[in-house]
């Protein structure tokens, strides 16, 4: 369930939008129930997607149906640090909980290391169960 090789911050989450992450199927096929507004988005629904230029490239994954509709060399992370600097009262930071992990039938246990700051999150989980804490982190079993 976890590939080591692949970097965590090809790991997007999407806003705006829910969805489920079936491990069970194989690459290009695991986002499964996608909607918007409550709605199933089709092939055919178009969004405006704010994303940097790595994403935007292209990638093996992406089928020429993107289009670039603004190009600027504003970094991603400036561009949140100004709207949080010019933004007028209190913002809403808390986590949306858009997706989840597709239920599924395990072989045996299924356990993940992270962050020990991550039980605090792992509270609102009913899935995950802290085990241990190891070292600088923490292991979790998700069933």
């Amino acid at each position: 369930m976890i590939n080591e090789d692949f970097a965590s911050y090809n790991f997007d989450v999407i806003e705006n939008v829910t969805y489920e992450i079936d491990v069970t199927q194989d690459e290009g096929e695991r986002i499964v129930d996608l909607q918007h507004e409550g709605e199933d988005v089709t092939s055919d629904d178009r969004f405006y997607v704010a994303t940097n230029n790595y994403r935007a490239g292209g990638e093996d994954h992406l089928d020429g149906s993107v289009e670039t509709v603004l190009e600027t060399t504003d970094e991603n992370r400036q561009v949140i640090i100004d709207y949080i600097v010019n933004h007028d009262g209190a913002l809403n930071v808390e986590r949306s909980n858009n997706w989840q992990i597709t239920p599924f039938e395990s072989a045996g246990e299924v356990v993940f290391e992270t962050a020990l700051e991550a039980q605090d999150a792992s509270d609102d989980h009913e899935r995950i169960e802290f085990i241990e804490e190891d070292g600088d982190g923490a292991t979790f079993s998700f069933n």
